[in-house]
């Protein structure tokens, strides 16, 4: 009898220990693609805490901002944000953290590693519930090009419509 309640454990065991297994499998997997995602992204993500400093940042800010990341965790970022923009920056940013902002993005201008300011468009979402990430997620891209881009197409729109004028 001794026996045979040991193979009915055993064989009652087997599944759930197979069914551990595999979940653990699936949930490494999982971890790995978002690893992958996260490490490979040309946009900087960064999490950041309710006073703005960096907790992480992705590897693409280097190449984006020039700033290794363990260069800036620990660090406020509202400290590289130029000083004209900050009052719409922490306007943002409590907005996000009172959860009112539903994924607005806002530019602004942050310096980058050279010294100088460059333009960027950052888009915050609010995961501070969210035990697995317990910050708020920041996407930020350099649109420093684009801006220009577009002022120049401005500029040259005013002139030729001046041009026009003219005649």
């Amino acid at each position: 009898e001794r026996v045979q309640r040991e193979v009915v454990a055993r064989e009652a065991s087997l599944p759930d220990v197979m069914e551990r297994r595999q979940l653990q499998v699936g949930i490494q997997a999982s971890e790995e693609r978002f690893r992958a995602l996260v490490q490979n992204a040309s946009d900087v993500i960064a999490v950041i805490n309710t006073v703005g400093e960096f907790e992480y940042l992705s590897p693409s800010v280097e190449t984006q901002l020039g700033y290794r990341p363990d260069e800036l965790v620990g660090k406020s970022g509202f400290s590289l944000v130029h000083p004209d923009d900050l009052a719409t920056v922490h306007a943002a940013f409590a907005s996000v953290v009172q959860r009112t902002n539903p994924g607005t993005p806002t530019e602004y201008r942050f310096r980058h590693a050279g010294g100088e300011w460059v333009v960027v468009e950052s888009v915050a979402r609010n995961l501070l519930d969210q035990p697995a990430v317990g910050g708020i997620v920041l996407t930020t891209r350099v649109i420093t090009e684009r801006r220009q881009a577009e002022a120049e197409l401005r500029e040259s729109r005013s002139r030729w419509l001046d041009a026009i004028d003219g005649y």
